[in-house]
């Protein structure tokens, strides 16, 4: 009886194990434990755009899908080959275009997963499935209606081709293979891949491209716009070596511009797949046809492209300056002084030329043209050069050195019809004392700024002169106009001085300001100047002949300078423009930018006035750099630019504001 007992107490345990294992099993099989979390509000736009795209892991939501419908985990990891055969054996059946589409997405992850080695491997193959998606997409999956980019499918077809394309390339550069003719590679599936010689389609000599890299591999910061165009390709930043067959146009170290690397695969067999490579400048071409990326596309699609990291990159290579340093030293200033170039001299294309301020340097106009290239007829017709010099000169001295050089890179630049034409339409845009440089080169009387600070007549004084001062004097003195600057702008530009410049420490600095050689060679004449004008006004102290000698000085209000340029006239050829910051309000005249008042930024006669909220550095506001695009979209389709004397003179031409001094010395506006 007790066995019995026991065996049924066994039995009952043993069915209640059993019963407990199975609610188990039922639990753990039929079981769903999901939760639902809600996104906070901020999030929900990113989650919404995030949605369609990829999953959290990095793949594409299909793929994601398929992979885990159809292989185990470890099949995915430690098998590649078996994903892709499957994929293959699907769209072989099917042929439904999604599967080449999933294929690539797959190869593209799994190369983000992997040693570089291995990854071009799956780089490459993505590129195969890519040129096959392209190829035979349907012509209603690519009707050419505009909207193509918009198509999910082919933007992740894209960024999946670009991110292979870059790191083909960057597989290639660590490896040494990026000259060489030919070379194969093998896919992670075993295809053999093999390397034509790449196709330059650049603005200069392939021998003159000294490093390539990926734009992928830069951050930039303090960076307003980071202007990027979405297309095919991996954008590389192309750095330039010197030109240095130019004489008259400075190449800095590090020039650089923006080139997109492209793939176009022909399958010679099963097995075997040719590759072309392409390097093209956005400057020559802006589309790749998809022909050429896929057979039997209909549609054009633009070339990816980054306009903002070379530029970067550019800056980044420039060695730093302590520009107060250079303004007080003469013998850094001389060293320095010149025309340079941006991107490599063409003569296809109008000079812009940019003139910084005072203590500033041509770095401070980056902002404004990596804004203005983001434009496919800036880019095209336009190069940018900048005129660098030493703010603590004479205005009048950097004013003769900017037209040496200008004249000088006429002689050298303008040597066939195309050239001597886009040299002819060139712009000038001045910011601050750059604009007092820049007027002084445009006046329309040469001998006027002379005559007005002397009170004398040019015939006197240059009777009175000997014969080695003449030449000097007729060099530095008589500021004939530019004959083929058509247009120019001026920015926050005092040409009637700023009060700042009466401050003590304006004073100090003026004081401790090393003239450079170039300027005393011309102390004799300068001093000419000086006794010329005292003798015609005795009440004038004999400190007055500071006042010439440093570009600080020549500020002030009542300096001889800005009685000399303050009234004077533009040639009548000339187009210009303003552009005046007022640190409180945007079209409102008055005010001041916090150094330069509207009164003295004004000038009758111009084409037209902008102002903008800003201080003074209002060259790199968005309002004013949109006015300048405005203003070089305008020069451009002027196709037939008035000649000397067919314009309407500056000073007939109707102001936008005209302003008169009162009596309290305010400015009233009428």
């Amino acid at each position: 009886m007790v066995i019995t007992m026991k065996k049924r107490y066994i039995l009952a345990a043993g069915l209640l194990l059993c019963l407990i294992l199975l609610a188990a099993v039922l639990f753990f099989c039929c079981g769903f434990d999901s939760k639902m979390i809600k996104v906070r509000p901020a999030e929900r736009g990113k989650m919404q755009a995030y949605f369609y795209m990829f999953t959290p892991n990095g793949l594409a939501f299909d793929t994601d899908n398929f992979l885990k419908s159809h292989l185990t985990d470890k099949e995915v990891r430690e098998n590649p080959e078996l994903v892709l055969s499957k994929l293959d054996d699907y769209y072989r059946i099917s042929g439904n275009i999604k599967y080449p589409q999933l294929a690539a997405d797959f190869c593209r992850w799994m190369a983000e997963k992997s040693e570089p080695a291995r990854a071009v491997r799956f780089y490459l193959t993505a590129l195969k499935y890519c040129r096959v998606f392209a190829d035979n997409s349907t012509d209603e999956d690519k009707q050419s209606s505009g909207r193509e980019i918009y198509n999910i499918t082919l933007l992740r077809m894209i960024l999946t081709y670009n991110e292979a394309c870059g790191g083909v390339f960057q597989f290639q550069k660590n490896n040494g293979l990026l000259n060489h003719d030919s070379f194969s590679l093998r896919g992670i599936a075993g295809e053999r891949f093999v390397f034509t010689r790449p196709v330059h389609n650049l603005e200069v000599p392939v021998e003159t491209v000294s490093d390539l890299s990926l734009c992928a591999a830069f951050s930039t910061e303090n960076i307003q716009q980071v202007n990027r165009q979405l297309g095919i390709g991996a954008p590389l930043v192309a750095t330039i070596a010197p030109q240095k067959q130019l004489k008259t146009l400075q190449t800095p170290l590090g020039m650089t511009i923006p080139v997109t690397y492209n793939i176009l695969m022909k399958p010679l067999d099963q097995q075997t797949i040719e590759v072309k490579q392409a390097y093209a400048d956005l400057n020559l071409t802006e589309e790749i046809v998809s022909s050429e990326w896929g057979a039997s596309s209909l549609v054009k699609l633009p070339l990816a492209a980054d306009f903002t990291t070379p530029l970067a990159c550019f800056a980044h290579a420039q060695p730093s300056r302590n520009l107060l340093s250079i303004m007080l030293n003469r013998n850094q200033e001389d060293s320095l002084n010149g025309l340079y170039i941006l991107e490599p001299y063409n003569p296809e294309k109008i000079p812009v030329v940019l003139i910084h301020g005072l203590m500033s340097s041509p770095a401070t106009w980056f902002e404004m043209i990596n804004a203005l290239k983001i434009d496919p007829v800036i880019r095209k017709r336009y190069q940018f050069w900048f005129f660098y010099y030493s703010s603590g000169s004479p205005i009048i001295v950097s004013a003769h050195r900017l037209k040496n050089a200008l004249l000088n890179a006429q002689k050298e630049l303008c040597t066939s019809p195309k050239a001597t034409e886009n040299f002819n339409k060139m712009v000038l845009v001045g910011h601050s004392m750059g604009g007092l440089i820049t007027r002084l080169l445009l006046q329309k009387d040469p001998h006027y700024f002379a005559e007005k600070i002397t009170d004398c007549s040019w015939e006197s004084m240059y009777r009175e002169l000997g014969m080695p001062e003449r030449q000097r004097f007729n060099q530095l003195f008589c500021l004939t106009p530019l004959p083929f600057v058509r247009r120019a702008v001026f920015v926050s530009v005092p040409h009637r001085g700023a009060s700042a410049a009466r401050s003590k420490i304006a004073r100090f600095f003026s004081q401790i300001t090393n003239l450079p050689s170039a300027v005393t060679k011309h102390s004799r004449i300068l001093q000419f100047i000086y006794r010329k004008h005292i003798s015609k006004n005795k009440n004038l102290p004999e400190k007055l002949n500071n006042q010439l000698f440093t570009g600080i000085d020549n500020l002030d209000p009542n300096s001889l300078f800005i009685k000399g340029i303050r009234d004077s006239r533009m040639k009548d050829d000339l187009v210009f423009h303003s552009i005046i910051g007022n640190d409180k309000k945007a079209d409102q005249p008055g005010g001041s930018d916090g150094v330069v008042p509207y009164f003295s930024s004004h000038l009758d006669g111009a084409d037209s006035e902008l102002i903008v909220e800003s201080a003074h550095s209002s060259h790199r506001s968005p309002a004013a750099i949109r006015e300048i695009l405005r203003i070089l979209l305008l020069h451009v389709e002027e196709k037939n630019m008035p000649s000397s004397g067919s314009a309407l003179p500056a000073s007939m031409r109707p102001p936008v504001t005209k302003t008169v001094k009162a009596p309290d010395d305010k400015q009233k506006i009428r």
